[in-house]
């Protein structure tokens, strides 16, 4: 958030998992149709884990490329909180998301790289809603196929504890390691 050419970066230590978390994600390059959120746009869904409320006002979600949306709301305890983000936040080249809280600390990252194709009315989900792990930086490490799976979006709602994925083709450990050796 702050350049320290010269000297040591300053930023704060991550803090992955510890509150809210990007529960949803609808990435997508023809934006989500969401009457409720008003029209086309990007998606990101936050769930609180926690038994208080927490206020998200002033907390960022970032793709790291200097496009970033500030929130602003409450999720309420075990509940969700959807919020609109600017019109191609989720651009074809930005695959991860990440979530700071009003300190600027990292409290969550999703990535889906190397997963499944999303179509209209899909999300990328985790399943049980708030499941890690927390600092994914592609499908895989995100949880995917595990954790975290591409099925129909439902926002505001849980995802509940057996999702309904869509494209998902189960595979061996050989078989994802062999990927990454490519």
């Amino acid at each position: 958030f702050s350049s320290t050419f010269g000297v040591m970066n300053d930023a704060r230590v991550p803090a992955p998992g510890s509150t809210v978390i990007l529960n949803e994600i609808s990435p997508r390059l023809v934006p989500l149709r969401s009457p409720s959120l008003g029209g086309p746009t990007d998606v990101a869904e936050l769930f609180n884990p926690t038994g208080v409320a927490i206020d998200v006002t002033g907390w960022i979600v970032s793709v790291g490329t200097g496009i970033e949306d500030v929130l602003a709301g409450v999720v309420p305890p075990g509940g969700f909180l959807a919020f609109p983000l600017a019109p191609a936040t989720f651009a074809d080249d930005a695959e991860v998301a990440y979530l700071f809280d009003d300190l600027e600390t990292r409290v969550d990252q999703v990535a889906w790289t190397l997963g499944p194709d999303v179509e209209e009315g899909l999300c990328y989900a985790r399943c049980p809603d708030g499941a890690g792990p927390n600092l994914g930086y592609e499908f895989i490490t995100t949880g995917g196929g595990v954790t975290w799976f591409l099925q129909t979006c439902t926002l505001g709602l849980t995802n509940g504890g057996a999702c309904d994925p869509v494209g998902v083709m189960p595979s061996s450990w050989g078989a994802i390691k062999s990927r990454f050796g490519e």
